[in-house]
């Protein structure tokens, strides 16, 4: 899953693909006021990752590198569920292709897997991130 949790900047690229310039300015102002309403969470209600995390994954170097820069802080509501969720609804919402929709209802299912199993947050991030995308959504919906 490390490899899932880490492609979520080509997940949120995805949009470019399927979005006029116009589309994606809003979604950029759309993924600014989910930015600025996590961070007034996180102020209000800081949290820690409530488990202690592996210092190494034995036969995955990868993680050598992940665990020693990413630190699991600010995690109510995740920005990668946010952010990923809000991606899915602007490109479900304007691309008319089945397989692009097929591929990425599979890819944010397995993005919201993978923040919980790479250790990087709880199941309360993670539901958190997607309401936040869900508040934001009339905004998303609204724009396209």
């Amino acid at each position: 899953m490390i490899w899932v949790y880490l492609s979520l900047p080509v997940f949120l690229a995805l949009p470019l693909f399927v979005l006029d310039a116009a589309g994606i300015s809003r979604l950029g102002q759309t993924f600014a006021l989910a930015t600025v309403a996590a961070a007034a969470i996180h102020l209000l209600l800081p949290t820690e990752i409530g488990w202690p995390r592996p210092t190494a994954v034995p036969g995955y170097p990868i993680f050598d590198r992940f665990l020693t820069i990413d630190r699991p802080h600010n995690l109510v509501p995740s920005l990668h569920i946010g952010y990923g969720a809000l991606a899915f609804i602007a490109i479900w919402s304007e691309t008319q292709r089945l397989w692009i929709k097929l591929l990425s209802v599979v890819w944010l299912a397995s993005l919201i897997c993978s923040v919980s199993l790479v250790h990087q947050h709880h199941l309360a991030d993670t539901a958190s991130g997607l309401a936040l995308a869900v508040l934001w959504q009339p905004v998303v919906q609204k724009s396209f």
